[in-house]
């Protein structure tokens, strides 16, 4: 369970000095009726409030392919647990991007649900009990394998009483390399271009070149973020409490995130599936002062290099499942794939089905060569 989780009787932190040991999220009330157990809490960032995960707790936790380089986060340590064989699958979030950017850099799978479609209730942030809708704030699954993930997400599914739809036929699969504008690494649009060759020989392969307005985007994400993520502020030393959203900027943001749930569903007439980047750069070295990352030989805004392929899903709500590809130069590189909104075990057959056609199954090496001594 990532650290932002409550568990009743084990330790919850969020990356802080906090303590709380006496409630517990509902996604774990449902896992332990359906015999799960929590086995550890895993690393974050405070309150989950980056995409690297490391602060003032623990040391920064280290990516299993190349120690030097960040795991992703916020749901890092759920990532690296689940790459290094510590268990079947870990429980994350995502607000924007917290499961798909640690799943991509550690070279596993997630899924982020369809938003809403599973409960949030003891999912930080924030700590207080509120009675405010958090927006775009989804809890998912971290897995080595697209089978263990459509396996917890058919059982959990199945407790909450939740039938879906399953299409049957080929599929047309969308597919964009990169969004105009946005600095994306080479090697990851040249290996989704190679992606592309490989799946004409068994489906309908179609281009989908979005006019997504990322700077509004970001915008909305931020606004309905805020709306309830700034009621930690006397936790947060970092957060300005004046920044909390008003009803009318939440109006305006609410109304926003319509416009793109339907213009991705518009796109979805057309395609099956879509697949595309989830972050412009591959896994980078530690950068815990948020400095500019280099992509492609130009420094690029940390947040511009990272979260323009996640904010649209994020606002649309749409489900995502993140699927390991390959190695680039031994570095971890997925995708998204995003489904039909509402359509999640539909995804995962799919995801399922690409999983086991890929040489994506290189498992880190680090823990023999640490203990091969013994």
């Amino acid at each position: 369970m990532k650290d932002t989780i409550l568990t009743s009787g084990i330790v919850t932190t969020a990356g802080t000095d906090l303590m709380e040991t006496s409630r517990q999220a509902e996604i774990v009330t449902i896992l332990r009726a359906l015999g799960g157990f929590v086995i550890s809490k895993t690393n974050c960032p405070k309150f989950s409030l980056d995409i690297q995960t490391f602060n003032d707790i623990l040391p920064p936790t280290q990516n299993p392919y190349a120690p030097e380089l960040t795991s992703g986060g916020s749901s890092g340590g759920s990532a690296v647990s689940v790459a290094m064989g510590f268990d079947t699958f870990s429980v994350g979030t995502d607000l924007n991007g917290s499961l798909r950017i640690p799943a991509t850099f550690c070279h596993v799978c997630s899924i982020k649900p369809t938003e809403d479609l599973l409960p949030v209730d003891g999912v930080l942030p924030p700590l207080k009990p509120v009675d405010v809708k958090r927006y775009n704030l989804t809890v998912g699954f971290l897995a080595r394998r697209a089978s263990d993930l459509s396996y917890i997400m058919e059982s959990v599914l199945e407790y909450l009483m939740v039938k879906q739809e399953k299409k049957s036929g080929v599929p047309t699969i969308g597919i964009t390399p990169f969004f105009e504008g946005v600095q994306t690494d080479d090697r990851i649009i040249l290996n989704i271009r190679n992606l592309r060759e490989f799946l004409e020989l068994n489906y309908k392969v179609s281009d989908i070149n979005p006019a997504f307005d990322l700077k509004k985007l970001t915008r909305v994400q931020g606004v309905l973020a805020n709306s309830y993520i700034h009621l930690d502020h006397e936790y947060l030393d970092h957060v300005n409490p004046n920044l909390l959203s008003s009803s009318e900027d939440v109006e305006w943001a609410v109304e926003e995130k319509r416009i793109v749930r339907k213009m991705v569903d518009d796109i979805f007439q057309t395609i099956d599936y879509w697949i595309l980047p989830v972050t412009p750069t591959l896994p980078f070295p530690h950068n815990l002062n948020h400095a500019p990352i280099l992509i492609n030989g130009e420094y690029v805004n940390y947040w511009k290099g990272t979260l323009p392929y996640c904010t649209p899903f994020s606002v649309s709500g749409h489900p995502v499942v993140t699927l390991p590809m390959t190695l680039i130069d031994g570095i971890p590189f997925g995708v998204q794939i995003v489904g039909r909104y509402g359509r999640d075990l539909e995804l995962l057959e799919f995801a399922k089905i690409l999983d086991d056609k890929l040489d994506n199954k290189q498992f880190p090496t680090i823990f023999n060569e640490i203990f091969s001594e013994y």
